[in-house]
């Protein structure tokens, strides 16, 4: 049920901090590799992490930026941060070089906090005098808990992080997110209940990481995670701690699909799993496994304004509209097309502080998104009459890959450090998955005689393990507009040739 204006008394930190008196022995987060967190316990171990920030100086409005492993203590960093009135920039663990050092100087952290063998990396990248603190993972703190009960709750328009997106028009942005957007978790997600196991094996360096303990701590519920989905694990872990909802992106989904049937496929106790975009063949799925499959569009600045509910028209539709949220699709002017045209999808909402505020830094880039009142997606889409909604391409260019939205300004701009690389093309072709692959096309240097392999291999030394080429095709030019901008369309047209190299094919 969707509150007229959000509760203050529902923000994160300040509910866990009354559930850890109400439900102080019932589990609330369960690492399957690292043990469970009762929500009493998980507070004691927020006020360690606030003890730790405010020893090392982190107050009101400082960032602290984390690169960890998924974890209990990663989400206790989180809470303790908004407790101090400090802002959260999650890093994702993959990210090396020159990503890791635009993060890095873009948010401009009073203090890094990361585990031992990440330490160094993070002092060089940092800015210089960017304080580091070096993690171990479940152990003991040397600090003294900070005391909460006399601090006032944080509010739905405070900051509670800063999320990088994939920086699909340009360098990565710092999407400065409110913990009022969280809230929105709840009913976006309406089939979890009082009751609910969330299994959710998603990172905390994004929103799907950090949303299941706002959903899951408004009902008292427990959410059950990995530090990364593991397609061998996915049933052993959900029957053994009785999870009751799941999320998994279309590739999780399929590599549970692709499995071999097994006689016990419908001994579980799932009762859905939520992902998208949905299988084609959801109803077997859904068949099979004894469960419903749901699906919903989302995106960190928007959090999740359509989605099906238990209503799946067409396996192509992510939904309808929620309650709260005015969509449009519109032309290149911002006039709304037909139903059944294709336009950009843009959004805004009912109630304050349920979306992104902007991007740090950036106010031009944070005017253009949100220009005439709405947010702006950068999403193609069509509606039918009815009302359903149809992703039809991601207009920002960015590929996806097991699950991930990767730039492709970013993988284009770490090939053409390659001195014999003159200009790079990165797009997204199909993958046997149903997502993508990255493909490159590159025009190397003059008089070079530059190798696939060779490229392959310095690529595989500079860039995160997600974002590596599979195919590379050397060309002797980009087709490209009057205006010099590549016409990746083309490129798309035919996207394996003769001349394309399969780096899984030569290993």
């Amino acid at each position: 049920m969707r509150e007229a204006t959000l509760d203050p008394a529902r923000v994160l930190p300040g509910l866990l901090r009354r559930r850890a008196v109400e439900l102080a022995d019932r589990d609330f987060l369960i690492d399957v590799e690292r043990g469970r967190y009762t929500y009493g316990a998980f507070q004691r171990r927020v006020e360690e992490f606030a003890g730790l920030l405010k020893d090392n100086g982190v107050g009101p409005g400082d960032r602290v930026a984390v690169l960890l492993p998924t974890s209990v203590d990663e989400q206790a960093l989180w809470i303790a941060c908004g407790w101090r009135g400090a802002v959260q920039v999650p890093i994702n663990p993959a990210y090396r070089g020159e990503m890791l050092r635009h993060v890095l100087h873009d948010s401009g952290p009073r203090l890094i906090v990361t585990v031992a063998d990440r330490a160094e990396e993070l002092g060089r990248a940092a800015p210089p005098g960017t304080a580091v603190f070096t993690l171990d993972i479940g152990q003991p703190l040397e600090f003294d808990p900070a005391v909460l009960s006399d601090v006032d709750d944080p509010k739905p328009w405070d900051l509670a992080a800063i999320i990088y997106t994939s920086g699909t028009t340009g360098p990565s942005k710092g999407v400065l997110t409110p913990w009022g957007q969280l809230l929105t978790g709840i009913e976006a997600f309406d089939d979890i209940g009082a009751g609910d196991v969330l299994y959710a094996p998603f990172a905390a360096f994004h929103l799907g990481g950090k949303v299941p303990l706002q959903i899951v701590a408004h009902w008292g519920g427990t959410f059950v995670f990995r530090d990364g989905f593991k397609t061998d694990r996915f049933w052993p872990d959900v029957r053994a701690h009785g999870c009751t909802r799941a999320w998994a992106f279309y590739a999780m989904a399929n590599f549970l699909w692709r499995q071999p049937a097994r006689p016990d496929d419908l001994d579980n106790p799932l009762k859905s799993i939520t992902g998208g975009p949905l299988l084609p063949d959801y109803a077997a799925f859904e068949q099979r496994f004894g469960l419903r499959m749901r699906t919903n569009y989302g995106m960190t600045e928007a959090g999740w304004p359509i989605a099906t509910g238990d209503l799946v028209v067409d396996h192509r539709s992510c939904g309808r509209a929620r309650d709260g949220l005015e969509l449009r699709i519109v032309d290149d002017f911002d006039a709304e097309v037909p139903d059944g045209q294709i336009g950009e999808l843009i959004v805004r909402a009912e109630r304050p502080w349920t979306m992104n505020v902007g991007y740090l830094g950036r106010p031009a880039d944070t005017a253009r998104a949100w220009r005439n009142g709405w947010y702006h997606t950068g999403d193609a889409f069509r509606r039918d009459a009815d009302g359903n909604y149809f992703f039809v391409d991601r207009a920002k260019d960015a590929v996806r890959r097991r699950s991930e939205n990767i730039s492709s300004f970013e993988v284009e701009s770490m090939v053409t450090a390659h001195p014999d690389v003159l200009e790079c093309a990165a797009i997204g072709v199909p993958s046997d998955d149903g997502e993508e692959e990255i493909k490159i096309c590159v025009v190397p240097m003059p008089d070079t005689k530059l190798e696939a392999a060779v490229l392959a291999e310095f690529l595989v030394s500079t860039m995160p393990r997600f974002m590596v080429p599979r195919y590379i095709e050397f060309l002797a030019e980009l087709p490209k507009t009057p205006t010099s901008k590549v016409r990746k369309v083309e490129l798309k047209r035919d996207p394996f040739t003769a001349g394309t190299w399969d780096r899984v094919a030569a290993r």
